[in-house]
């Protein structure tokens, strides 16, 4: 699924929340800290949709996913079709 986001949200997302880079993306993609900060955002809202669309979700008292059913093909885990690519 983070394959499937475009590229600079991408880029943003992996570097700062998979590889712990928070402080450096900025420096390392030239850009100010504000629009790192909303390209993470964004990517990370475009990621829970589409596990929202591939999964019924039992969530917690935050709003954190607690559980996961998928809900059929819809996914390269799931099965074979991408709805969102």
């Amino acid at each position: 699924m983070v394959n499937s986001l475009p590229s600079k949200l991408r880029v943003a997302l992996v570097l700062a929340d998979l590889e712990g880079m928070k402080q450096q993306v900025a420096d390392k993609l030239g850009i100010t800290l504000a629009a790192v900060k909303s390209r993470i955002l964004r990517g990370r809202s475009r990621m829970r949709r589409m596990i929202e669309d591939c999964c019924h979700l039992e969530l917690d008292f935050r709003g954190s996913i607690m559980e996961y059913v998928p809900k059929g093909s819809c996914c390269p885990p799931c099965g074979e079709d991408v709805p969102w690519a």
